[in-house]
């Protein structure tokens, strides 16, 4: 399996690590209308030490008074509002920044997953699907999935891959 963080970096994601390290920056510090790619640990162990090496910036939320810590959800949401502020005062919401294409094939990834998978394994092109995610008029797919694999000889659209 690939290294998901190098994998983001890869695509051009800034990785930032919840930590407390020497040069730890005040989470609202980041720019966050970059992508951007949180990692947060588990509340007692924290982050593993590949995760920390790894990150490009470390963060944390200053806190007064005699609490150490905050629970990560807490701090995940603290730190995603701060993010949300900065994009929506860029006005990196309302538009969408994927080009129509990219958006269809992901929004069918996530709504279905196991269809997506076969479609990529056969290379057939994905259905459309109507705003529940649903595959606009299965049935007529299905046939001409039907057909073309029966054409190119491979397994049938029932099988279980």
């Amino acid at each position: 399996m690939a290294d998901p963080i190098i994998k983001l970096r890869e695509s051009g994601f800034q990785i930032v690590a919840a930590h407390l390290s020497e040069t730890t920056l005040d989470y609202r510090d980041i720019d966050y209308t970059k992508p951007t790619a949180l990692i947060l640990g588990a509340e007692k162990p924290g982050l593993s030490e590949y995760a920390k090496d790894t990150a490009d910036h470390h963060i944390s939320i200053p806190m007064l008074g005699m609490v150490a810590s905050l629970n990560v959800s807490v701090a995940c949401s603290i730190i995603m509002a701060e993010a949300q502020r900065q994009r929506t005062n860029a006005a990196l919401y309302g538009a969408d920044p994927l080009p129509e294409a990219i958006y269809n094939k992901r929004l069918f990834s996530w709504c279905q997953p196991e269809l997506a998978l076969y479609c990529d394994k056969y290379q057939l092109d994905y259905p459309d699907i109507n705003e529940m995610g649903d595959v606009i008029d299965g049935p007529k797919w299905h046939r001409a999935v039907q057909e073309k694999i029966d054409f190119i000889d491979t397994p049938k659209l029932n099988e279980k891959f």
